[in-house]
């Protein structure tokens, strides 16, 4: 039973481990010989090509992206993005990060393909902020993405920005340990240089990156990065180092045939060879170059070279028709240069301006959703919060109140209950004095203190009482409109009180606290500016409001203070000794 139960189990647990999707063994062979033999990768997918119709979409998306990365390493032009965005948003949703940044930079690819340099520099970023970079499978595609941003900087004649994306390749190659792309990279700063018409930085690039290619033993690559600098060199006089590292170029490049003949696309050597022979003045290997180049040469830099070249070649041997025909050849060539960098520039610009009226339109539209749902939330959390403190403020008044009044009710039964217990004790007072019996002296005594006692008890009640009723007249003072009106006018300067502002101010004062007017108004027959000085102290104003409301420089209202401070304390000191004085006494 105890074997039966096992293979049972072991049995549930293989039939699990099966049900895990697993790609098609002839896409996994594909996927390794895309980075080492690309060309092998493609004839396999294009046996497969009918049967991904009917595969599931994990299979489909993952053939696409390895028909579009096989493409790429082939160097065959990808000249659709339609399928890749589809397989770049699947990945995006189902994939790893190293999945998700290998689909950005393919679909970067195509639109580099395509012309489309804004675009594809986008989806490079993109696959940038894809990757996860403590996976060494995604460090190794970072430098290539950084160095394809070089490249496409460079082309745009960008060359700050090339140099930036170059030292970012250079970082992530070092951390790969690919020794062979930092050196690539290194030499690739000296285009940029170039443009910068750094001619110093450019060599010293191209020396440095051929020592270390002879380090590694690449003769090849480091024959290469020497030939570049050919014509710098000759420009600069340096020709005894330029004859040496055209030997160099010639014997270890690879790019000549037996023959001495170099590659097709490789025709600019002539130029740079033709010029070595003119400098040296050997006019005839001079004409024999410029002539093999505008023969053999494909590209137009190629063609206006070399007539500018035997235009130089016969300048000095004052070849005036020969000079008069390539200088012509020379003009219709520029000419036709200039056209179709023009055009290039104009698409290429027309490409930017569709990029960046695309990108405007998507972050207006991203902008304006995130305004309104912002705009939303402050107003919901605005109303939240003055709901909370609306709620907050009601519910301390209210507690507030009801500690007040339980308060006022306190003090109110227990000034009652010593008022009847002092009227107690003085008619006990009263009966033992009658009866006059020196037995009763001790409880007489007794009766005295606790009535004297009751009595200071009562008149602290009394003054309780005061400062309630005092407190109870403040609040009124403070909750009327017409102290609210003065209180906004005492912070404008160019604002007063009309005549019936103060009126309404004197009406509810004499209202709400009438023995102020009774004790003091009428008792001292203050003046208007008197009154009002007294009003506005009693009602707490300082004095700048004082005199804001009033109308009055500060000097008055302080002289007005002490005059009253005399003149109802009967007290010479400072304008503030009246403001207190008058506060406790009304």
């Amino acid at each position: 039973m105890r074997k039966a139960m096992r293979f049972t189990f072991l049995l549930v647990l293989s039939l699990l481990a099966c049900t895990g999707h697993r790609n098609p063994t002839q896409l996994v062979v594909a996927d390794s010989l895309c980075a080492v033999n690309p060309d092998s990768a493609l004839r396999i997918l294009k046996l497969m090509e009918d049967t991904m119709p009917s595969a599931g979409k994990a299979d489909r998306m993952y053939y696409e992206l390895l028909k579009a990365d096989a493409m790429n390493k082939a160097y065959v032009d990808m000249t659709t993005d339609s399928i890749l965005k589809k397989v770049a948003d699947y990945y995006d949703r189902h994939g790893s990060a190293n999945e998700q940044m290998r689909a950005h930079y393919l679909l970067g690819c195509a639109y580099r393909d395509m012309g489309e340099a804004p675009m594809a520099l986008q989806c490079y970023q993109d696959a940038v902020d894809k990757a996860d970079t403590t996976d060494m499978s995604c460090i190794t595609l970072l430098y290539k993405i950084h160095g394809q941003m070089a490249e496409l900087f460079n082309r745009q004649h960008l060359p700050h920005s090339c140099l930036s994306e170059l030292a970012k390749a250079v970082s992530f190659a070092q951390k790969a340990n690919d020794t062979l792309s930092v050196i690539t990279y290194l030499s690739l700063k000296a285009n940029p240089f170039h443009q910068l018409g750094m001619k110093d930085s450019f060599l010293m690039a191209k020396e440095k990156a051929a020592a270390l290619y002879y380090k590694m033993n690449r003769p090849q690559l480091a024959a290469m990065a020497l030939g570049s600098e050919l014509y710098e060199l000759i420009q600069r006089g340096e020709i005894e180092k330029a004859r040496r590292y055209m030997r160099i170029y010639e014997t270890q490049s690879g790019v000549f045939d037996p023959t001495g003949n170099v590659r097709k696309g490789r025709e600019i050597y002539y130029y740079a060879k033709g010029h070595f022979f003119l400098v040296c003045s050997q006019l005839d290997s001079a004409e024999y170059y410029f002539r093999k180049e505008l023969i053999t040469g494909l590209s137009h830099n190629d063609q206006i070279g070399a007539t500018i070249g035997l235009c130089q070649v016969f300048k000095q041997r004052n070849n005036n028709d020969s000079l008069a025909k390539y200088s012509q050849l020379a003009y219709q060539l520029n000419d036709s240069i200039y056209s179709e960098d023009t055009a290039n520039h104009l698409q290429q610009m027309q490409s930017l301006y569709n990029y960046q009226r695309s990108e405007r339109e998507s972050a207006q539209r991203l902008h304006d959703v995130q305004k309104t749902r912002s705009l939303l939330l402050v107003l919901s959390l605005i109303v939240l919060i003055i709901t909370i403190i609306c709620l907050l403020i009601y519910w301390n008044h209210k507690r507030y109140q009801h500690n007040k009044e339980a308060e006022i009710r306190e003090i109110h039964e227990s000034f009652q209950r010593d008022k009847n217990s002092l009227k107690r004790t003085e008619r006990l007072l009263k009966d033992l004095v009658k009866k006059n019996d020196i037995q009763y002296k001790n409880e007489i005594e007794e009766k005295k203190a606790l009535i004297a006692l009751l009595s200071k008890r009562i008149l602290e009640y009394e003054h309780v009482q005061d400062r309630i009723q005092e407190s109870h007249a403040d609040s009124q003072l403070f909750d009327t409109p017409i102290y609210h009106r003065f209180s906004f006018l005492s912070t404008h300067v160019l604002l007063h009180p009309s005549d019936q502002e103060w009126a309404e101010l004197e009406h509810m004062v004499e209202r709400i606290i009438p023995e102020m007017v009774i004790s003091i108004i009428k008792k001292y027959k203050l003046k208007k500016d008197e009154y009002h000085v007294c009003i506005l102290v009693r009602l707490y104003f300082e004095p700048r409001a004082i005199m804001t409301l009033m109308n009055k420089d500060y000097s008055y209202v302080s002289k007005v203070r002490r005059k009253l401070l005399i003149r109802i304390f009967g007290i010479d000191g400072k304008p503030s000794d009246f403001d207190s004085r008058f506060r406790n006494l009304v």
